[in-house]
């Protein structure tokens, strides 16, 4: 049973820190000013669902091309560096 309540207590603790993220990114970031909502950053999160989506295949993409742009700008970087 206190296994439970740990569990249950995680994600009570989870889901107040998604909601207040939420609300902090709302009030914080210039793409949400001027927006009025119905509803509240509760309401959003209640709706999310427990699971958070991945999108692995791009994400993989993003960080293969990051890799590769680093290692062209360092190897850059390196050759500048050898004629000076």
């Amino acid at each position: 049973m206190s296994n439970q309540l740990n569990i249950n207590n995680k994600n009570k603790v989870m889901k107040e820190e998604r909601i207040q993220k939420l609300v902090t990114d709302w009030t914080v970031n210039p793409r949400w000013k001027g927006i009025e909502r119905p509803y509240t950053a509760e309401e959003v999160v209640n709706l999310q669902g427990s699971y958070k989506i991945e999108h692995s295949i791009a994400k993989m993409g993003a960080e293969k091309l990051w890799k590769k742009l680093t290692r062209i700008i360092h190897s850059v970087n390196k050759s500048k560096n050898q004629y000076i």
